[in-house]
């Protein structure tokens, strides 16, 4: 790759005095060698009542909408695990014994649903138990069992032979937060030897295993006690409780040196350059993240501007970092009235309306892709504020989104200065508290620059006499505009 050939630059000067023009290059820092399987998000196996929790069918209309969401949004991984009442129980919600399953209740078959529209558009998946107790109740002494294996297996058997989704569940992570549980990591270590045995046992693949879905020490243990049986490993991370805290990771930069020491820990065990997936993430502390607050901070409120820039910055910080893929918390809602969705299928707290971070994370998604490599750009010294992260997809298409984190209005003009020698258009989408989605278009609307070479956008009158794309950031006339992705690789 030329470096010539990308090429942002970001220009400061007063508004008073334009001849105070200093410009920042920034290039290619590194092209991360670390696997890039891109952003997707959490979700939830059923449609929900407006209780939040109990079981809806999934009606035309719903099916309809949610369906041309997730094409839009066009993720490359996604998070979609099982609970095990919905399959060993029968329709009467008796307990069936492990080896018996209900594979055609009705929750298994609104989870079927989904996987089907993700094999027929080859959309991957992490797959893996919600819980393997029964209600939701992960019993500590069940995890070491030979039966535990067993009924993974099982699952895991009918799922790849049965209904054929060998091909898109490319990770599976055996139970969902153990150290929440409370289990010891050794049991956990015996639950993946046991599965992967058993596996290996029937013949089956075992080459998609992944843990410890966890935080902490757990985040590098498995590299070190587990290595052989695991072919990736993920972790969760939410930001501080406190507001300031969330705030000041966020705006300080501390996630992506945070997720890279993290890598380093995990790499100083298993250097195999295996993918390592934050498989839970949110711009957002803990007691906020499922349920109105309605004093907090706007960027603990999930339905504000603010909350979707976070997203943004914390995806830009997590792939610099050489994570593998960020997967968001969540799609439209999930069980127990948890109101984390771009939107909330169960129809309350605005309901099917798409929130601002829909917006943001849609472009991430599809503009990132799984298989991309991505470019660690030089960032501007001394300024928390800007974020610039870049993609090559294939040999000649590139992605790059840039992002200002100034909360207020500024004294001076900012500009980015883009340049990308290429045949191809280019298509410009902005992100602005006046231009942050309308709730139902599926996209932000965009620029497209049909132009062979290249093509410049400027302020006024002046073109500065070069063929760039010019795009402001900041405060320019009554336009105030922070954050802003270009692409030229158009899915």
């Amino acid at each position: 790759m030329k470096r010539k050939f990308i090429l942002l630059t970001l220009v400061i000067a007063t508004l008073i005095v334009p001849t105070n023009l200093q410009a920042f290059e920034s290039t290619v820092e590194e092209e991360l060698q670390t696997p890039w399987e891109g952003f997707g998000y959490n979700q939830w196996g059923f449609a929900r009542e407006s209780d939040g929790n109990t079981f809806k069918p999934w009606s035309d209309d719903l099916w309809k909408t949610t369906t041309e969401r997730i094409l839009a949004i066009k993720p490359s991984l996604v998070r979609l695990p099982v609970i095990r009442d919905w399959f060993n129980k029968d329709d009467d919600g008796n307990n069936l014994p492990i080896g018996t399953y209900n594979w055609d209740s009705k929750y298994m078959q609104a989870y079927f649903k989904i996987m089907d529209l993700y094999k027929e558009h080859d959309i991957k998946v992490m797959s893996g138990f919600w819980g393997v107790g029964y209600n939701g109740e992960d019993y500590k002494q069940f995890y070491t069992t030979d039966e535990c294996a067993q009924l993974q297996a099982d699952l895991i058997e009918y799922l790849f032979k049965t209904k054929g989704y060998d091909k898109i569940i490319t990770s599976y992570a055996p139970s969902n937060e153990p150290l929440g549980v409370g289990i010891s990591y050794e049991d956990w270590s015996t639950m993946i030897k046991k599965l992967y045995a058993e596996l290996e046992k029937r013949g089956l693949p075992t080459n998609f295993l992944s843990g410890a879905d966890s935080w902490s020490d757990w985040i590098w243990k498995p590299a070190q006690y587990n290595a052989d049986q695991l072919s990736a490993y993920d972790f969760h991370n939410y930001l501080n409780d406190t507001p300031d805290d969330t705030y000041n990771q966020l705006y300080n930069r501390t996630i992506e040196p945070t997720f890279a020491n993290y890598l380093a820990n995990v790499y100083k065990y298993d250097n195999s350059n295996k993918p390592v997936h934050v498989s839970e993430m949110a711009p957002i502390g803990v007691p906020f993240i499922d349920w109105p607050v309605t004093d907090a901070p706007a960027h603990c409120r999930i339905d504000t501007y603010e909350y979707a820039l976070g997203f943004w910055d914390y995806g830009i910080q997590l792939a610099r970092s050489g994570m593998a893929s960020g997967l968001a918390w969540a799609l439209d809602g999930l069980e127990q009235n948890k109101n984390a969705g771009m939107w909330n299928n169960a129809g309350t707290y605005g309901g099917m309306t798409l929130r601002p971070w829909y917006y943001t994370w849609q472009l991430m998604c599809r503009y990132f892709p799984r298989g991309a490599k991505i470019l660690k750009m030089t960032e501007l010294e001394g300024r928390k504020d800007i974020r610039i992260l870049g993609a090559r997809i294939g040999s000649e298409d590139y992605s790059f989104v840039t992002v200002n984190r100034r909360m207020d209005a500024q004294s001076k003009t900012q500009s980015i200065t883009f340049k990308v020698d290429c045949t191809k258009p280019l298509y410009i989408y902005r992100f602005n508290r006046n231009s942050c989605g309308d709730g139902a278009a599926l996209s932000l609307p965009y620029e497209k620059n049909n132009r062979s070479k290249s093509f410049y956008r400027n302020h006024g009158g002046s073109s500065y006499g070069r063929r760039y794309i010019h795009h402001y950031l900041g405060t320019v006339g009554d336009k105030y505009v922070r954050n802003t992705v270009y692409s030229n690789h158009r899915l």
